[in-house]
């Protein structure tokens, strides 16, 4: 049990610095996208203060999943009876709001353009769509886990909610990861193109 605790307090620790890399990479990317280079509007703004209240709250979050008991070792030693531990419910509870009031903003931002008829070029709306999309099944799953961590601190068999939470977890952090894969790699090949043209002529 103490080993599959461990593992668990492993994943809960990596928990807040991925997926605010994550948001982190994709807000940058929808900036890219919505606003235009050395403009300083509301979107650029409000896309900064997400970046970094979510850079803030996932690091906060880290070290509170890090250090929630004392010693550490009590967070996966079920047999050490010294130390305390911090009441973990409401933490994962505050955590799974802000995660989804994270993943709406970040929704909401390429809606925003879309509405207005700011992006005249196909292909960016193209992006902004798919975003809207995927962002829609991350927000999804986010309530899920919401849901699971209100009833795991309802409940004492914490071991199966934080399974299922782990769980639920994994289609939340793919999707964004599927979000990054569509947005980074056009701009990857068309830097590399750019590039390669560039020393052509030159030569």
């Amino acid at each position: 049990m103490s080993h599959y605790l461990y593992y668990i307090y492993t994943g809960t620790a990596l928990h807040g610095p991925v997926f605010a890399s994550l948001k982190t990479v994709i807000t940058i990317q929808i900036l890219r996208i919505i606003v235009p280079p050395g403009s300083r509007d509301a979107l650029f703004w409000a896309s900064h203060i997400v970046i970094w209240l979510n850079i803030v709250f996932c690091t906060i979050l880290a070290f509170l999943g890090i250090f929630a008991c004392t010693p550490v070792q009590k967070s996966w030693d079920i047999l050490l009876q010294e130390g305390s531990c911090l009441d973990m419910d409401g933490i994962n509870i505050a955590a799974g709001i802000v995660n989804i009031v994270t993943d709406t903003i970040v929704f909401l931002l390429p809606q925003w353009v879309i509405c207005r008829l700011l992006v005249s070029d196909w292909r960016r709306k193209a992006q902004l769509i798919f975003v809207f999309c995927v962002a829609t099944v991350a927000i999804a799953f986010a309530c899920i886990r919401l849901i699971f961590a209100i009833k795991m601190a309802r409940s004492d068999d914490k071991t199966y909610y934080i399974s299922v939470i782990g769980f639920i977890s994994s289609p939340e952090m793919m999707s964004e990861f599927l979000i990054i894969s569509f947005l980074v790699p056009p701009k990857l090949v068309q830097s590399i193109w750019d590039g390669t043209s560039k020393i052509g002529y030159s030569s």
